[in-house]
């Protein structure tokens, strides 16, 4: 409501101390409007950089989608359980009911499990005492590791089919219908 007309001097604006925290977004779109150009290699200029954490941007979608093409069947959501008497907790990213727990690894799984997922998910299943763990990740192809019995837990891995031939509806009709089988309907 209060910004007017932009000016040509706007462009040189410092923000006041009450609104300093937009100093670096006002500097990136002062580049962008300049049209610099930017590069990984040594210059005269310094540079800088900030990163977005996207790993729980995937954990969300996946527990999404998961949640509502389950809906009818399981309640899908993140929980946590504190190992007492320590501070230490188990954190799933999903948590199937009172019947599974999976965790969503974002990186590519290959054709044998990766040692740490595959104690992670035994674990998580243990302190929830259910039978079944997922390890949900992406692929390339359509390797993955294979099934495995761990003492009472039953662990599988789920992939998100991260091709350019393959659309992303594809992709995740292709994950709810293997966790929907894995649920089962009876769940």
């Amino acid at each position: 409501m209060d910004v007017g007309e932009l000016r040509s001097g706007d462009i040189h604006h410092l923000p006041e101390r009450r609104s300093a925290h937009y100093a670096t977004g006002l500097q990136l779109a002062r580049h962008i409007l300049a049209a610099t150009g930017r590069m990984i290699a040594p210059g005269s200029n310094p540079a800088w950089t900030f990163l977005i954490r996207t790993p729980e941007l995937i954990e969300d979608a996946i527990r999404s989608i998961l949640r509502r093409a389950l809906c009818d069947i399981i309640d899908v959501k993140k929980s946590g359980l504190r190992l007492k008497p320590s501070k230490l907790t188990l954190n799933p990213d999903l948590l199937f009911g009172n019947i599974a727990v999976g965790d969503v690894k974002y990186s590519l799984l290959g054709s044998d499990w990766n040692r740490s997922h595959l104690y992670q998910a035994v674990a998580f299943a243990t302190g929830y005492r259910v039978s079944r763990a997922g390890v949900f990740g992406f692929t390339s192809s359509d390797l993955r590791p294979p099934g495995l019995q761990v003492g009472p837990v039953h662990v599988r891995a789920f992939t998100w089919l991260a091709k350019e031939e393959v659309t992303p509806e594809v992709a995740e009709a292709k994950l709810v219908n293997e966790a929907h089988g894995w649920i089962g309907p009876g769940a």
